[in-house]
């Protein structure tokens, strides 16, 4: 038997990812994102060196960055 390959398109309309509205805006949520992590993470490693325990803050924090990076995405997306 033998074996049947098909090559699965999809439809024009869904290939495409939704590009940002104003690309002005996606810079500076990306940028902002950026510049957030970096801060993050300088943030962790020194309470790690300083020997404070985060455990408490690890919910908070990811939740807040999430709903961050939700913010930023969706301001990149709304038009100018």
């Amino acid at each position: 038997m033998p074996i049947r390959r098909e090559i699965y398109t999809r439809p024009p309309d869904l290939c495409k990812a939704s590009p940002a509205r104003d690309s002005q805006r996606a810079e500076r949520a990306s940028r902002l994102l950026g510049w957030v992590v970096v801060a993050l993470a300088l943030l962790l490693a020194l309470a790690e060196l300083g020997g404070v325990d985060l455990e408490a803050f690890a919910l908070p924090l990811g939740l807040g960055l999430f709903g961050l990076l939700v913010s930023l995405r969706l301001y990149a997306l709304r038009p100018a």
